[in-house]
């Protein structure tokens, strides 16, 4: 059997089926080793991965911490 990819909104369309609205997580992946480092929505986003400590990317800049 297939997977469902996709979920119903309230006024009939689909929309893809993500980490934020299935769940209510965020999950950036860590730019050295590229694990994923899950927090809530309304949490801050972690500053460093929680598996190798490297500087994690604030969302939505090309940038990491230490290059500011």
């Amino acid at each position: 059997m297939g997977r469902r990819l996709y979920s119903r909104q309230g006024n009939g369309r689909f929309r893809r089926a993500t980490l934020e609205n299935t769940f209510g997580l965020h999950a950036p992946s860590c730019p050295q080793c590229g694990r994923l480092n899950p927090y809530g929505i309304h949490e801050t986003a972690p500053e460093a991965c929680h598996a190798c400590g490297a500087p994690m990317k604030p969302p939505g800049t090309g940038k990491s911490n230490e290059e500011e």
